[in-house]
């Protein structure tokens, strides 16, 4: 599928988002695809209340966190996803009853404490996500507040 839109993920890596809402990630030094997580398409009758939706697709931007460890994208349906490059794993999903559009960009503010989202209708939304929050394994782990 073609690529909408693609940014540096550290300095080795690159993530790419695809019009069938893919996102991969590639090593740039092996030239290699590490991994590839799909942003699911959503609730079929929000996406059917929206005329363009299947543009909407190819036109959603992700966001990464400065570090490049997590990466945001949004879908059709009005619902945001964040994923950990590291493992791979979708580690939460955002959504609010009172988007009705599709988000066309989704990004993490610069401190990395805020994210951001538009949709087609118009309306930017803020969702605090607190960072640095300890797993057991001691690790930082990446949790999303409700929206503000």
């Amino acid at each position: 599928a073609a690529v909408d839109c693609l940014a540096y993920a550290g300095e080795d890596r690159l993530v790419s988002h695809d019009i069938g809402g893919r996102l991969k990630l590639w090593e740039c030094a092996e030239v290699a695809l590490v991994k590839t997580l799909t942003v699911p398409k959503g609730d079929s009758a929000n996406s059917a209340n929206n005329a363009n939706a299947k543009k909407a697709q190819a036109r959603t931007r992700f966001g990464l966190t400065a570090d490049g460890r997590y990466v945001c994208c949004g879908n059709p349906s009005g619902q945001v996803f964040l994923f950990d490059l590291n493992s791979g794993e979708r580690i939460n999903e955002l959504s609010m009853p009172r988007i009705k559009g599709f988000v066309t960009a989704a990004v993490f503010v610069s401190d990395d404490r805020n994210l951001a989202l538009c949709t087609n209708d118009a309306i930017l939304w803020r969702w605090d996500v607190p960072v640095a929050v300890p797993e057991p394994s001691g690790q930082a782990a990446l949790v999303a507040g409700p929206p503000v």
